[in-house]
């Protein structure tokens, strides 16, 4: 047995007493399916554990199990390499010849199978970067269910985080030390159980898909609160039958997938809110999130991921068109003088960009760049660079070829300096302004937000301009392409008609 000293114990019985499990439910409809599927061939196997069916089911609840705990788009090789991809259709197809009652399943699972195989984007890995670039640590915990799993992640960590974190695994939760905050991945059934029962982590943030059992073991001892569970995402999602009037909130021809093209436009969800106004949000964007301390009754705020907003929850957003505050203040840090030669140095390179992107296309262009480079270009991300209000790539890699593309005089490392100046100022301002929006919240009653579904927050200090707090009331199913300006625009129904 190791000692530890009475120090160490007052930190791990206030731990104890002080946890606190924020549990973030991720909508994936086509993971779901996938995962539910192969559930079903489990089933079939029965007593032939060394057939053909059993070993197929085998490496594909293997597979399912990386794609909901592992935030990589499904795509990545590490999760299933070529050779056994091509050796898992093989075997499925072979399937139907000594079960033919599961031919449409096994061809159903290959259409599946083929499209999680090829996709570039994962829900899960959008809301744990949200979460993970929230944090205020430099080095951000990760906590993963399996040991193997954070050799797998790890040599991923940096380049789909776009952060550097700290990937844990459970066993390293058994000894004395405690950590203030960390993001966990996956149902807590997955987790030893000493995880929440004999907590080292006083903050955890729990990302779960919608469909797995999220609920957390009791604890052994009585404390004198439970730790405050906020599910911040319920397992709503509206799909193409989902019966709401959204043609009564937006006119389909304005925000057409033929618009994707231009230079401004991102894809983004309609909202309706609490007061029966709607607004776009940004597809890959994320939002400050309210929720309630249970003991005592206290507001917080969380960052969450649009993809996994669901009716029910509670989001700030900016009520009056006086501008970006968070952009006025990074303004007043740095200098009017100063600020605006800084975006002179960010014109030296997003012009010529956007010239690009126009006689190219976004396609074509991204293509270059990664011939120049920058993996991390593709037809969203250089749009995104290019406009006005976007900084710069987040990669040095990336924001190179974009210089070397654009033909962009001197050493490139200088404006990527500038760009990083102005995000570090914009940064500032952005804490800052979640600083006085919780202030606001705390000094408010939140009873009226839950019964009515929206309060106008007063903010205890001048400059910032109106917010308020809205209740989530219903998502549109499909995707829109939206003009960067229309993003945060709170409108009521006939403003849209």
């Amino acid at each position: 047995m190791n000692l530890i000293t009475m120090n160490e114990c007052s930190h791990l019985y206030e731990c104890y007493e002080h946890f606190e499990v924020y549990t973030h439910r991720v909508v994936d409809d086509e993971l779901k399916r996938f995962w539910h599927i192969i559930s079903h061939l489990s089933s079939q196997v029965g007593d032939d554990k060394g057939g053909i069916l059993a070993s197929v089911v085998s490496t594909l609840r293997y597979y399912r199990f990386l794609l909901a705990v592992l935030p990589i788009p499904s795509a990545n090789e590490r999760l299933l390499t070529p050779h056994d991809y091509e050796d898992t259709l093989r075997r499925l197809i072979q399937v139907p010849r000594f079960y033919p009652a599961l031919q449409l399943t096994c061809e159903d699972l290959i259409q599946r199978l083929d499209r999680l195989r090829h996709r570039d984007e994962s829900p899960l890995l959008r809301a744990t970067k949200g979460l993970v670039q929230d944090m205020d640590s430099e080095s951000p915990i990760l906590l993963l269910p399996k040991p193997r799993l954070a050799h797998i992640f790890e040599p991923l960590a940096y380049d789909v985080l776009e952060t550097h974190v700290r990937v844990l695994h459970p066993y390293a939760l058994r000894k004395s030390n405690v950590y203030d905050r960390a993001v966990a991945i996956g149902s807590p059934q997955w987790f030893p159980q000493y995880i929440f029962r004999s907590p080292r982590i006083r903050n955890l943030q729990l990302v779960v898909h919608e469909w797995l059992p999220a609920q957390l073991p009791a604890p052994w001892f009585d404390r004198e609160h439970e730790p405050s569970t906020i599910v911040l995402t319920a397992t709503f999602q509206a799909t193409d039958d989902f019966d709401w009037p959204w043609n009564k909130l937006v006119r389909q021809e304005d925000f057409e997938s033929s618009s994707r093209e231009k230079i401004d436009v991102v894809p983004a969800r309609l909202i309706e809110l609490g007061d029966g106004s709607t607004v776009f949000l940004a597809q890959d964007g994320t939002a400050m999130a309210i929720g309630t301390d249970a003991s005592p009754p206290q507001a917080t705020l969380h960052r969450i991921a649009i993809s996994a907003l669901h009716p029910g929850i509670a989001i700030v957003l900016r009520i009056s068109d006086s501008g970006d505050h968070v952009e006025a203040f990074a303004r007043q840090l740095l200098g009017a003088d100063q600020y605006e030669e800084m975006q002179a140095l960010q014109a030296q390179w997003k012009a010529p960009l956007r010239v690009w992107l126009t006689n190219q296309g976004a396609a074509d262009t991204a293509a270059r760049l990664r011939e120049l480079g920058g993996k991390g270009a593709n037809e969203h991300t250089v749009r995104y660079w290019a406009m006005e209000q976007s900084i710069s790539p987040r990669k040095y890699r990336d924001f190179e070829a974009v210089a070397r593309l654009v033909g962009l005089p001197g050493d490139p490392k200088s404006f990527w300096k500038n760009a990083r100046r102005l995000y570090l100022a914009h940064r500032r301002a952005g804490l800052e302004l979640r600083r006085i929006l919780l202030e606001s919240l705390q000094h408010s009653d939140l009873t009226t937000l839950w019964e009515q579904g929206y309060l106008e927050l007063v903010m205890p200090e001048t400059g910032w301009g109106n917010h308020g707090a809205f209740v989530v009331e219903a998502i549109a199913p499909k995707t829109y392409y939206v003009p960067i300006s229309e993003l945060g625009r709170l409108r009521k129904e006939n403003q849209f008609i």
